[in-house]
């Protein structure tokens, strides 16, 4: 069992509260997670994942979100730098939405709004130099709980939290 460290808890914290405002502000059902990679070339920096983020954030995101939050992380098994963040999408992606199918790579059940979403991506992320992109939205319908252990994602060591609102 990983022991937090007072730091990691209060960063653990001031995400979770900050993701159930989200929740409460938008509804869950507009909440979503995208994971932003980068592709391995030798090994990229904190400093320099920043940058491409601020880039993509000031060219896409501000413009394309309500709000978001984004952590970034160190893959334990291979050392590398993601992003992981909460969108807030500007249509609801739960309804109909079929967790189990989409498991099974059947989407299906998808709204043409989030297929759009998906292909926008992956238009946008190589403009800022990022590999692969996950965007999925909550599974869990309790409001706080939506990033906060249902993907499992939260790495509080080292990590930041950011909360943009426009």
């Amino acid at each position: 069992m990983t022991v937090l460290s007072s730091y990691q808890k209060k960063t653990a914290f001031a995400l979770a509260f900050n993701v159930s405002m989200l929740a409460r502000k938008f509804g869950i059902q507009r909440l979503a997670f995208l994971t932003l990679t980068v592709p391995d070339e030798g090994g990229v920096k904190r400093k320099e994942l920043q940058r491409r983020f601020n880039s993509l954030a000031t060219g896409f995101l501000r413009k394309r979100y309500a709000a978001y939050i984004m952590v970034p992380e160190r893959a334990p098994d291979t050392g590398r730098l993601h992003a992981h963040l909460v969108v807030v999408l500007p249509f609801d992606a739960r309804t109909g939405f079929n967790f189990e199918e989409v498991k099974r790579k059947n989407y299906r059940s998808a709204s043409e709004e989030l297929k759009e979403e998906w292909a926008k991506w992956r238009e946008m992320a190589p403009k800022d130099k990022f590999g692969r992109v996950e965007l999925m939205q909550s599974k869990s319908g309790k409001k706080g709980r939506a990033a906060c252990g249902e993907r499992g994602w939260i790495s509080v060591g080292g990590g930041s939290v950011t909360n943009e609102e426009r």
